[in-house]
Formats: structure tokens, sequence, C-alpha cells
């Protein structure tokens, strides 16, 4: 068993796509296609992927995807879209392989390892993390953002409507009445061939939105078509009187939908159009698609804890070799932003 840091998806055996579809099944954030596709080529002028990884013989046991941003500074593989992240971890001698993994980092040209949007409670992190610091590395974990999920749990539409508050049944009756009574209104799935269409439409609706510009509007366009190459995305339009009033961007794969992008023109506010829209989504998602989980990714918003019914939370966990004095100051630096972060968003 021996460590080894590939500095291009193109040296990875072919044993590691087990490991990638054992992820993709947990999330498709965990995909190869999200981080191979989409993150590195999203971060190629900035970063250096490197793919830490175990090997016994030929077969890939784990691989801890990472980017080097700068001199002795890696960080996790992931974007400003992606939803979640952990180690992939073979079933099988876990203890031996995280401390060949952790000893490999601790050898390598590393002095602090920041990963992000972990999940705090989950075995494979809290084990990573014991084995980082019995490898010398002082790990600070700190709070990142709230996820809000939904567990269907095998509930019809029907019945997953009746566990929302009584305000937003009403207020999709009452708008879904006024709009059918006053307008004529569409609602349009867009395939992939269609995709051009939509992102236009999308993009119109965006400026027309309380929302701020895409961070990353130039790649969303190859995201999405990398994503809709494995039939994953889900890509909707409401038209009034045949114009765009709320588009939605959803991911649906192995079983949890992913709520990813949600806007509406501020013009058709007294329709409700982003609700109905919504509405629209959850039922096609439960009754048609038959997914197991609903997932708003991020975010605290009132009106995410209406559709959800569990909090969650990603964390992030900033780690530095305690032999090296960047590695001592930087994590002190990282516990001391922490401290500051929680007091004052206590207040």
């Amino acid at each position: 068993m021996h460590f080894v840091c590939y500095t291009d998806w193109a040296q990875l055996p072919a044993s590691a796509d087990a490991l990638f579809a054992a992820g993709e099944r947990q999330s498709l954030f965990l995909s190869r296609l999200w981080l191979e596709q989409h993150v590195t080529r999203l971060l190629a002028d900035a970063r250096q992927v490197r793919l830490a990884c175990v090997l016994d013989g030929d077969t890939v046991r784990a691989i801890l995807p990472l980017a080097e941003v700068q001199n002795n500074a890696w960080d996790a593989l992931t974007s400003l879209y992606s939803g979640r992240y952990t180690l992939l971890l073979a079933p099988e001698d876990q203890e031996a392989v995280l401390k060949c993994l952790a000893q490999g980092l601790a050898a390598a040209k590393l002095v602090v390892l920041t990963l992000d949007l972990l999940d705090r409670h989950d075995p494979t992190t809290q084990a990573l993390q014991a084995a980082l610091e019995a490898a010398g590395f002082l790990c600070h974990p700190r709070f990142q953002h709230v996820n809000w999920i939904h567990p269907v749990g095998g509930q019809s539409f029907k019945q997953y409507m009746a566990g929302r508050p009584g305000r937003v049944r009403s207020t999709i009756a009452r708008k879904g009445r006024k709009l059918a009574r006053e307008r004529k209104h569409q609602i349009r799935l867009y395939g992939s061939e269609e995709l051009p269409e939509f992102l236009t439409h999308y993009h119109a609706i965006h400026r027309g939105s309380w929302k701020s510009r895409e961070p990353l509007d130039d790649h969303l366009a190859d995201m999405l078509d990398a994503l809709a190459s494995r039939g994953w995305l889900r890509a909707a339009l409401l038209t009034i009187d045949g114009h765009a009033a709320a588009a939605q961007i959803w991911f649906i794969a192995h079983g949890r939908a992913s709520i990813f992008r949600l806007v509406y023109d501020e013009a058709w506010r007294e329709y409700s159009p982003g609700t109905l829209l919504t509405a629209y989504m959850m039922e096609l998602a439960i009754d048609r698609e038959g997914v197991m989980e609903l997932d708003y990714l991020y975010g605290n918003d009132p009106y995410k804890q209406e559709w959800m019914s569990q909090r969650c939370e990603r964390w992030i966990l900033g780690c530095a070799l305690a032999s090296k004095p960047q590695g001592v100051w930087a994590c002190l630096t990282s516990a001391a932003s922490g401290w500051f972060s929680d007091v004052f968003s206590s207040r």
C-alpha cells in the first residue's frame, strides 16, 4: 500500500472509476464528471490539480481530490457551484488506507490543507480528521453554511405538500387560480439540445430579478451541457403571455434532486411565478422522477425552510502541519478567524 499524488486526470489508474462511481451515488458533486469536467477546467488558470491517492497494487483505495492554490497550500477540489465534498474511500482496510493517505500528505510539499463542504458528522470525515491529526496536522473545523434538505421517504407529492406551511399551500392555490384566470401561461422543460435557448431566457430573467450577476456566468453553459449529457439536468421555464417569467435549474441524479438555481422576473411578482414553478418541479421530482431526497444545497433563506424539513450544515476543516512554523501560524490564524466569526454571527 502506497501514497501517490497525481497531477493530471489522465494519470489515474482505471480502478479509480469504481470510487468515483460510488461517490456519484452519494452526490453528483463527487462524480468524476463534476470534478474533472467542471471544477478542474474552471480552476485551470489559478490552481493545479492534485489527486492524492492510496494504491494497493493497481487498485485505488482512496482519492482526495485537491488543488494547489499556492506554494505549500492545498484546497479541496471544489468550486462556487459545488454542493458537497468528501474523501472517496473504499470499504476495505480503511484504517490502514487513511494512515497511508495522511502520512503521504504530511510528507508532500504542503503546509496547509483546507477542505470545505464537509458533513461534520460523516464517519469518513471524522476518520480523515483523526488520521491527519495522528500524522502531525493541527486541524480546526469551522462552520461554513446551512444546507436544507427533505428526505422524501416514499411520500407522494400530495403527501409532501400536506406537510408544507399553510401559507405556501394557500399561495400556490390562490396565485395559480389568478394566473389561469388572467393570463396565458406555460411551463416547459428544455432538453439538452435546447440549452442555448433556455439560457437566453434564464439570463434575461436573472437581469430582471433581485439577484446579482452569476459569478461564473461564462462557465455555466459548459457545466450544464456536461450534466445534460448524463441525463442529470432539469431546466424549466414558466412563460406568462409569451414572456419568460421564471426559470429553474435542477440536477437529478441517483434519486437526489439538487435545486441549483431559481430566478423570476420582478415584473410578474403578483403571480408568484417562482413559487408556482417550484411546486411544478417538486411534483415532477417526487411523483414522476421518484426521488428520495430534495436538497436546496446552500442558504438559510426562510423560503427554503418552508419547502424543506431537515437542517444540515457544511463545515470547513483547516489543517496545518505542526512541525512547520508556517503551519502553526496558519492554524492559529484559522482558529482566530473562526472565533471572531462565531462571536459576530451570534449577535
